[in-house]
């Protein structure tokens, strides 16, 4: 799967670490999400971490999921600053980053030339009605902003493909 725009191996490979590194900062080690404004937007820390858990699992299905302007947004939040964790992580430790299970291997990432390619527009256009409001689950349980598992970039799959 890719998240916002059609990604490589290496971007999946980027942005799965990072979700991780931000779920486990917020689950285990009671942190909050450092941007408290989308925090408040999304609904609070809980809710955001409900987002970002299924944003990882959609990372690994083999689908393409064209993001919301929310999501797109905390995406946006976490995966510049947990890159550059994990950049710091192995520039301590000496040992390189391994990608996509050891095929490529690098002494870090360049965040900003990153951010640039895999954020081409950070202008997510939450329109100001959005914004004033929090984000909230819809009845059933599938928030608005995302797409629901059998949407590919934002359209229903039809009934074959799903079998």
């Amino acid at each position: 799967m890719t998240l916002g725009h059609l990604a490589n191996a290496i971007y999946r490979d980027v942005v799965s670490a990072a979700l991780d590194l931000e779920i486990d900062m917020l689950a285990r080690a009671g942190e909050r999400l450092v941007d408290r404004e989308l925090a408040r937007t999304f609904g609070g820390d809980d809710l955001v971490l409900h987002e970002l858990r299924r944003l990882r699992v959609l990372n690994a299905a083999a689908e393409h999921y064209d993001l919301g302007a929310y999501h797109n947004a905390l995406v946006h939040a976490v995966v510049p600053d947990q890159i550059e964790a994990l950049n710091e992580a192995h520039a301590i430790g000496g040992e390189p980053l391994r990608l996509c299970g050891g095929r490529y291997v690098v002494r870090g990432i360049d965040v900003e030339a990153f951010a640039d390619a895999f954020f081409a527009d950070t202008d997510f256009a939450v329109p100001a009605p959005e914004i004033a409001r929090p984000f909230e689950p819809d009845p059933t349980g599938v928030t608005r902003d995302l797409p629901r598992p059998g949407m590919v970039q934002g359209k229903e799959e039809s009934d074959d493909r799903r079998s």
